[in-house]
């Protein structure tokens, strides 16, 4: 195709554009000196690329984009890198630092195009982020890129390879498997990486070479210990202007209205997104039919408008706040609850189906608060459940709703609005008291339905009422009723990896009170219920410091990697709203079950050695296919008693080459070269035994000595960061 019919694909306005972001991605190589960041937004990433495809519609390439990400450190231009001595010494944690900088890092998702929409948007949905995820946003902010690196058209990374390579040859043939050692013996071009960490690069491709000090201290590590886990401070953050302001702003002096207004604007914050209730297996209604079922609309008025005159009256009832207790009791008889259950009944989707039971009808919040009584306020409401199992499954047995009714000398106080038990409707088969505190004789003489349960809701909580819960989907589950403006304490204080807390273990590290201490009793629903609204108006007062706290404790990566992938496209990070390919992790076995099989997201693909034909796979999920990994991280082994460094070198060679030729320049790689792990670990088993004063064969200073140097030896590793090189042409 000729020159001129390609530039007739394009519209003027595209053409402006092509050529506006072409710029920014090309960087000549006579001014590789330029600390331009290039595309950093993933929009403009984007745009480049359909620019391209549109530009050149027979190219078959998965890949058109000819740039791609490129990292250097600042004076990587002026230094020849075939001589090792001019390689940069780094520690293990900035590669850590780097390789989450690329997958967790808050570039810019918006197209330099509508800056300030962008912004305006990336405010509003961080402030709703801050909260849900705030152990995993502190995460993001703490590892940035290392002082030393200088990146370049980040935004057009695709995936990203990390690949180990642990070397327990003898010594001396591990040295010699050493990059460093290599191109210091053999001419450059022999070696595929003596020509990448060339200025010039390789087919487009270059490597920067560091010297890296992996790990401090005594204890050996390997690289998977350090690149694979996001370390966890201890250190206490300092308060930000804006959380200082908010702490001021809770020593203002409020009337009790004040006091409400404020804990429901807080509290607002806190609830969850539709996306991430689905996720969590709240009932959902319907999507397209709003989840009705077919009901007369003359029923569905009459229903409704019982509703409204019911709540209308409950409001105007004098809740006297000095009284632990106001319940309303049940509104319907059973004749009036089973009409407007029937007439009002929905259709939802649950995540799960089994366990349900199919003879219950599910029913919907459906007035709105500030239409019947024409104010803004909104209700607070905490509810919790107790079920026991029969013949269809878990059926509900007690309800408990609260209401909060802060005051300025207590603004965590509440009133039982509803304490009901129920009579489940098919044979109780175990009454679970162990857990819900029920025992036979409670549900002797209980007549109260279930549809009287849900009718009762229906009338005093309104579609824009706060309802908090712990793990809140198990009890709307039994109840039969949807509610969407929900605060789920487990969610809410999950911690970094995923886990959710027992409403237990929250109350006890919390707000150091004991709750479910009663083996034989069990359960209270009141008081569950109680304890998550505490909570939930804590955390909603206090902030996100008011938390578990997670001192020391390192965090996986995949793990993170794993509940961001649960989250809504909005709630990920830039890299993983526009990249969906699986997550792929390639080592021996011990490896494979130690870091990656717990994180359910992770391929795991078995290879005990870089012998092995596995290894293949490694450029095969670079391909820039429908299968090509977002995230490949692979531990090759080299060692045992086939392999001397000759056969080494050879396989490590040809598996980069391979690389090279295989992925696009989207693809940025880490290699990292680390000898003699494997041994030192033995010897710090032996060393602790042996200077226990239990053990009779002692530790000499040569043992001591010995073990140090192994040590250095597994300490001292070498890392190649291969990227696209800085060239206008490719």
């Amino acid at each position: 195709m000729s020159h001129d019919t390609k530039d007739s694909l394009l519209s003027k306005v595209e053409k402006g554009r092509l050529k506006k972001l072409k710029g920014r991605a090309v960087l000549s190589q006579g001014s590789c000196s330029s600390n331009s960041p290039g595309i950093t937004c993933y929009d403009d990433a984007y745009e480049l690329r359909s620019l391209l495809k549109k530009l050149n519609p027979n190219e078959s390439k998965e890949d058109v984009c000819p740039w791609g990400p490129s990292i250097d450190h600042f004076h990587s231009n002026h230094l020849d890198f075939s001589d090792p001595q001019n390689w940069k010494l780094t520690e293990g944690s900035d590669h850590g630092n780097l390789i989450q900088s690329l997958l967790l890092g808050t570039m810019d998702a918006g197209s330099s195009k509508n800056d300030s929409s962008n912004e305006e948007k990336k405010k509003i949905m961080n402030k709703k982020r801050k909260h849900e995820n705030s152990d995993e946003e502190s995460t993001r902010r703490e590892n940035s890129p290392p002082s030393w690196a200088r990146l370049h058209n980040m935004a057009l990374t695709q995936n990203v390879a990390v690949i180990e390579f642990a070397i327990s040859l003898p010594n001396d043939e591990s040295l010699a498997v050493m990059p460093s050692s290599r191109i210091k013996q053999v001419p450059s071009e022999s070696i595929l990486l003596s020509k990448l960490i060339q200025r010039e690069g390789c087919n487009g491709r270059k490597a920067l070479p560091l010297r890296c000090t992996l790990f401090q201290g005594e204890r050996p590590r390997n690289s998977s210990d350090i690149l694979m886990y996001i370390g966890k401070t201890s250190k206490k953050k300092k308060k930000s202007k804006t959380e200082s302001s908010e702490d001021s702003r809770e020593n203002v002096p409020m009337t009790n209205e004040d006091m409400h207004h404020d804990i429901v604007n807080k509290l607002n914050v806190l609830t969850l997104s539709m996306e991430k209730m689905r996720v969590e297996g709240y009932p959902m209604l319907i999507e397209g039919e709003e989840g009705k079922q077919k009901q007369s609309s003359e029923d569905q008025s009459e229903a409704i408008s019982r509703l409204v005159n019911a709540t209308k009256t409950l409001a105007h009832i004098d809740t006297n706040q000095d009284k632990d207790e106001n319940n309303v009791g049940l509104v319907f008889d059973k004749v009036t609850s089973d009409e407007i259950v029937n007439s009002l009944a929905v259709e939802v989707v649950l995540k799960s189906q089994k366990q349900e039971c199919p003879s219950s009808y599910y029913v919907t919040s459906c007035l709105l608060r500030h239409e019947l009584l024409g104010h803004d306020s909104m209700n607070v409401y905490s509810v919790d459940c107790e079920m026991v199992r029969t013949t269809e499954g878990f059926e509900l047995a007690r309800v408990t709703l609260l209401k909060l009714c802060p005051s300025m000398d207590d603004p965590e106080k509440y009133v039982i609005i509803l304490d009901e038990y129920v009579k489940p409707q098919h044979h109780v088969v175990d009454y679970l008291t162990k857990y819900s505190g029920i025992k036979p004789q409670m549900l002797g003489n209980v007549t109260t339905t279930l549809e009287q349960v849900q009718a009762t809701l229906l009338c005093i909580i309104c579609k824009d009422d706060i309802l908090i819960g712990q793990s809140l989907e198990n009890d709307l589950k039994a109840l039969r009723f949807a509610h969407f403006n929900v605060v789920d304490t487990a969610v809410l204080f999950r911690s970094s990896e995923g886990k959710k807390y027992s409403l237990k273990h929250l109350s006890a590290i919390l707000l150091k009170q004991k709750i479910q201490g009663d083996y034989k009793n069990g359960h209270c629903s009141e008081e569950d219920a109680a304890a998550s609204l505490i909570l939930a108006v804590r955390r909603a007062r206090l902030g996100i410091t008011f938390k578990v706290q997670e001192k020391g404790k390192s965090v996986s990566l995949l793990s993170v990697i794993n509940r961001l992938k649960k989250d809504s496209l909005d709630d990920r990070p830039p890299f993983f709203q526009y990249h969906h390919g699986p997550i792929v992790c390639i080592g021996p076995n011990e490896w494979l079950v130690h870091h990656v099989t717990s994180h359910s997201i992770a391929s795991a693909l078995q290879c005990d050695s870089i012998s092995s034909s596995t290894v293949n796979a490694i450029s095969s999920y670079l391909r820039p296919t429908n299968r090509r990994a977002t995230l490949l991280w692979s531990r090759l082994c080299i060692g045992g008693n086939d392999m001397n460094a000759e056969g080494a070198n050879a396989k490590v060679d040809e598996l980069i080459h391979n690389i090279i030729a295989l992925s696009p320049p989207s693809t940025v790689v880490l290699l990292i070269f680390q000898r003699g792990f494997d041994h030192v670990k033995q010897c710090h088993k032996q060393r602790s035994l042996r200077k226990c004063d239990r053990s009779t064969l002692g530790w000499s200073q040569d043992d001591e000595e010995k073990y140090l140097e192994n040590l250095e030896i597994a300490r001292n590793c070498e890392a190649f960061w291969i990227s696209s090189s800085k060239v206008e042409n490719i």
